[in-house]
């Protein structure tokens, strides 16, 4: 597994939204106290001074943005795999006699269904919100049922988005799994090799 770099954002302290100034300000704050002529440790002022020298380039920030949610999706990803691992291994009775590939895949396809199933329902919910908020009128000035129609909108939106992201790490798991195999003891003692 990748390990990953520090959060260049988390040693600068600032959020992944921030500006090209909100950076610059906190790499001068922090700079006072970090530098070796200020006493500061040289180690930690090196990588403050490389956090900035990433995030006020355009270019390398927006490859850094790209390269660490990879990452984080590696991780998580690796975190379904143990998750779906040791759920199999709660189910079963004998690791030695059933295939915990198999399962495992199994278990994962299984939740890609639902995914699926989750991303299809929201998608219609969606189509029909749009549809019916458009068709909403009111003899008043502000349209209030319409706003709060578009509040409820924007976070079905973002648990479709959760929703699809988890289809896709649990597809990424799935793929992972394709190049694994697994021994069960005893598969062909029952097997007659006689003609």
């Amino acid at each position: 597994m990748t390990t990953p770099n520090p959060n260049l954002y988390e040693i600068l302290g600032v959020s992944k939204e921030a500006t090209a100034s909100a950076i610059k300000a906190a790499f001068r704050q922090k700079a006072k106290i970090l530098h070796p002529d200020a006493g500061g440790d040289p180690e930690e002022f090196r990588r403050l001074k490389r956090a900035f020298d990433v995030l006020s380039d355009a270019n390398r920030r927006e490859q850094y943005d790209v390269d660490s949610s990879d990452i984080e999706d590696e991780i998580r990803m690796h975190a379904i795999l143990c998750d779906v691992f040791l759920k199999v291994l709660l189910h079963i009775e004998d690791p030695q006699q059933q295939d915990i590939i198999a399962l495992m895949r199994s278990s994962i396809n299984d939740h890609i269904k639902i995914c699926t199933e989750g991303v299809n329902a929201l998608n219609i919910l969606l189509s029909r919100i749009d549809i019916a908020s458009g068709q909403i009128h009111t003899k008043g000035a502000e349209n209030i049922l319409t706003q709060l129609i578009a509040e409820r909108r924007s976070e079905i939106q973002h648990k479709l988005e959760t929703v699809g992201t988890e289809q896709r790490l649990y597809t990424q798991a799935l793929h992972f799994l394709d190049e694994y195999s697994y021994d069960v003891q005893g598969y062909f003692r029952y097997v007659s090799i006689d003609p």
